[in-house]
């Protein structure tokens, strides 16, 4: 979080009040990497397991999924608690979260880059609304960041 305050306020000049509020919240709450990773396990332990998924069930995984990246917990592996219940919830087997924790590492870090990816366009849209500041830096692409 601290990398991507920074990277908001120097590189891409955002006020930083604007960039105090989202991005803690993003990263608390606007976690799209995590709800790809409940839709990729309910289709990979869906076809895994020889599991029919009817489109309610479908739906279903895709609600829960939302729901359930509004309550993980948002430190290292607690995806795994909320993956648990999201499998019990669907009714999948949950022993094999121990399969999922072997390509866990991989996947986290897509997962965490299009999380910090989506908190800082948040901040980038919210603070590009803010009529207080010129962004028009940002409309010409002549950002510094690397």
């Amino acid at each position: 979080m601290p990398v991507s305050i920074q990277t908001c306020e120097k590189d891409l000049k955002l006020p930083k009040d604007v960039v105090g509020l989202t991005i803690p919240v993003g990263a608390s709450m606007n976690m799209d990497g995590n709800a790809l990773w409940f839709g990729a396990v309910a289709v990979f332990v869906a076809n895994l397991t020889g599991i029919e998924m009817s489109i309610g069930a479908q739906v279903t995984a895709v609600l829960l999924g939302v729901l359930m990246t509004l309550g993980s917990p948002g430190i290292p592996g607690g995806i795994f608690v909320a993956t648990t219940i999201f499998l019990t919830s669907l009714g999948m087997p949950v022993e094999i979260i121990g399969l999922l924790a072997g390509i866990f590492r991989v996947m986290d870090m897509g997962i965490t880059t299009i999380n910090v990816i989506g908190s800082v366009v948040a901040a980038a849209i919210i603070g590009n609304k803010d009529k207080r500041k010129d962004l028009n830096h940002l409309k010409k692409g002549h950002t510094n960041v690397t």
